[in-house]
């Protein structure tokens, strides 16, 4: 049976910590060993902790003295802690599917060159989200694949227009976690992203069409609140970053700075367009003040000039421009915003499931 390391990382989430760790434990076909690392939590999450000891004996608990911040936290679990020959990093507000360790693992036993297996997230407020979850149902037909394989290239490149895994999901070969060191402290916000264009020039990524974690919604997520030109600001750092490392590497499959730049540009005009709907003229600004900084050609492009004169007529009399606003919005690589101010919603899926890829991997 293959073992499976959980790190559990906490801060203030005592009640939250039961659902995730009972999660945990209900997994099928792996042996489970879990750390909560409770990074000097101010409500009682002690005293849930000590419960939760006594009722399972592969649970382990840590308490900091002092906050160190959740990315000392994430590599002290995943460097200093674990051995199994996999480990899984989930938050204590979220909750692991039934099945998604042994979905994972198979895999990974399977075919050696994996070096991660992610899947997709339904992202929940109440337990009716999860209630309508779709049930994890194998297809078992090489037509309609279980799992797939991300060619590299085409992976880095889905990383420029967004983050395509959900982190609760992301199931590692732990020596492949070490041999590509730490989370960046530098990224609070998107070291995940980072990380994972690391795993994927060392190993192959492999995608699960199933529901592998529940990742909560509510007022204490870190992104609450976040508009769109704030993701694409640490979407940007984040691969800036990884980049500015080994340039040559990720040149190779198709992350060349001007095509990064370029791409960056583009999304944060078109996210202006989206602003623009909802009338934030300082966040339009905010966002044509990006689209130049990083690439200052995007000025002389059709669809700036359209802005520009957008906002020199103003909403009431850019109702013949609507046409051309559209036409933009289906452009290749053009995202589907309906308002750039809301951020994710309840109920929906998380992830990536690439439809036209052709490379799979056995059932």
């Amino acid at each position: 049976m293959s073992r499976v390391d959980v790190v559990v990382p906490s801060y203030n989430y005592s009640h939250y910590l039961r659902g995730c760790v009972e999660s945990l434990f209900d997994q099928e076909g792996v042996d489970v060993r879990v750390l909560i690392i409770d990074d000097a939590s101010t409500d009682d999450t002690p005293a849930q902790a000590a419960q939760l000891l006594i009722e399972y004996p592969g649970l382990e608990y840590r308490r900091h003295p002092r906050n160190i911040g959740h990315i000392a936290t994430y590599n002290e679990g995943l460097l200093e802690w674990a051995a199994a020959p996999y480990v899984l990093l989930i938050s204590a507000d979220d909750l692991l599917a039934p099945g998604a360790l042994r979905r994972a693992v198979e895999q990974m036993d399977r075919h050696y060159s994996i070096g991660m297996v992610c899947g997709m997230a339904l992202l929940f407020e109440s337990w009716e989200h999860i209630a309508r979850a779709p049930i994890a149902k194998s297809s078992g037909s090489a037509a309609e694949p279980d799992t797939k394989i991300f060619p590299t290239d085409q992976f880095l490149r889905r990383c420029v227009q967004g983050n395509p895994i959900a982190t609760p999901t992301v199931v590692v070969r732990t020596e492949l976690q070490r041999s590509v060191g730490p989370y960046a402290r530098e990224l609070p916000h998107s070291g995940d992203m980072e990380m994972w264009m690391r795993f994927a020039v060392r190993g192959e990524i492999a995608v699960t069409r199933f529901v592998q974690a529940y990742k909560r919604l509510h007022t204490g997520n870190m992104s609450k609140g976040y508009y769109a030109l704030h993701d694409l600001r640490q979407r940007f750092e984040a691969i800036e970053y990884r980049c500015a490392r080994d340039a040559d590497t990720y040149a190779r499959y198709g992350l060349s700075r001007e095509y990064v730049h370029r791409s960056m540009a583009e999304e944060a005009l078109w996210v202006a367009y989206g602003f623009f709907d909802v009338g934030e003229r300082a966040a339009i600004r905010d966002c044509l003040q990006f689209a130049l900084e990083v690439w200052p050609s995007i000025a002389k492009s059709t669809t700036w000039r359209r802005m520009q004169l957008k906002l020199r007529l103003g909403p009431r009399l850019t109702g013949r421009l609507r046409s051309i606003a559209t036409v933009f919005r289906q452009s290749p690589g053009a995202q589907t915003i309906l308002d750039p101010r809301l951020g994710p919603r309840p109920g929906t899926i998380q992830g990536w499931w690439p439809e036209h890829l052709d490379s799979s991997v056995a059932q």
